[in-house]
């Protein structure tokens, strides 16, 4: 079995598929970005402490392993991204307003750092399962920043409640959820 280290950041214009052996992003941390869809199968990805961006689908397929480290992993740009297998992610991010983001039904996103996910006021993040009115599920173990997203067919049972802030939407089929339960303050102490 061979392992791929890296010796510098990789910037992938495509897919990025680890079909065997292992990659590891090195000891030094190398930023991973990919254009469009990651894959990985019958091997392992070890992120470690990097950055990565993913402007596609992410797929991680048992018995694969991704080692997440204290890794930060960002979905970004216009293409919808589909998560697929579980996965245990440190921190995940999307800031893109109007990603739309479908979670594989049954299926299990487990981040235990930060999950930041901030849309914008006419420009929400959807959650979707892709199989209507049943459940994905997206668990969160600790800080949640969360705000102008439209949320269906999601269980974030066994994490803490995600607090959806600012402008989120319930769309119905949400466990361990909170919409609209916010406060805003403004004055002097």
């Amino acid at each position: 079995v061979s392992t791929w280290t890296l010796g510098s950041q990789l910037l992938v214009n495509g897919n990025l598929s680890v079909l065997g052996g292992t990659l590891d992003s090195s000891a030094l941390n190398y930023y991973v970005q990919v254009a469009t869809n990651v894959s990985v199968s019958g091997a392992s990805f070890n992120l470690r402490g990097s950055t990565m961006t993913v402007g596609g689908n992410w797929s991680v397929d048992a018995p694969a392993h991704f080692v997440f480290g204290t890794s930060t992993v960002t979905f970004q740009g216009a293409l919808q991204s589909t998560l697929a297998g579980n996965t245990t992610f440190s921190s995940l991010r999307c800031v893109t307003g109007g990603k739309q983001t479908i979670l594989q039904a049954g299926q299990t996103q487990t981040i235990v750092k930060t999950l930041t996910l901030t849309g914008a006021a006419t420009n929400f993040i959807t959650l979707r399962s892709d199989t209507p009115d049943t459940e994905a599920y997206f668990v969160s173990q600790t800080t949640n920043v969360v705000s102008y997203v439209d949320v269906r067919d999601n269980n974030a049972g066994g994490g803490v409640t995600i607090v959806a802030g600012a402008g989120s939407v319930d769309s119905g089929d949400n466990t361990n959820w909170s919409f609209g339960n916010y406060k805003s303050w403004t004055g002097y102490v």
